[in-house]
This record gives structure tokens, C-alpha cells and sequence, in this order.
């Protein structure tokens, strides 16, 4: 949970940033989409290593 909160209060101002916000939205998600997925990803290897 806390590495979620952490992804999350990172990736807020690259949504948010100048740069990224004249984009599209469409544009934006597709930028900010591999990130998700990589984020999805770490966390469930974590969790994968943590169980018993």
C-alpha cells in the first residue's frame, strides 16, 4: 500500500505538469499508461516476493 501512495504522489505532478498538460488526454494517458503498467508490475513482484 505504501509504495501505491508513493507511485501516486509521483506520478500527480507529471500528470499535472506544463508540459504534460497541453496535451491531449488521449495523449497524456498514453504517455502516463507504461508507467502504470510498470508500477502494476513492481508492485505485484514485491508481493510476490513477500509471500511465504
Amino acid at each position: 500500500m505504501f509504495q501505491v501512495g508513493t507511485i501516486a504522489v509521483l506520478l500527480t505532478p507529471v500528470y499535472f505538469a506544463p508540459g504534460v498538460r497541453r496535451l491531449a488526454r488521449a495523449a497524456r494517458f498514453a504517455l502516463l499508461g507504461p508507467l502504470a503498467a510498470a508500477i502494476a508490475l513492481a508492485v505485484l513482484v514485491c508481493l510476490y516476493r513477500t509471500l511465504p
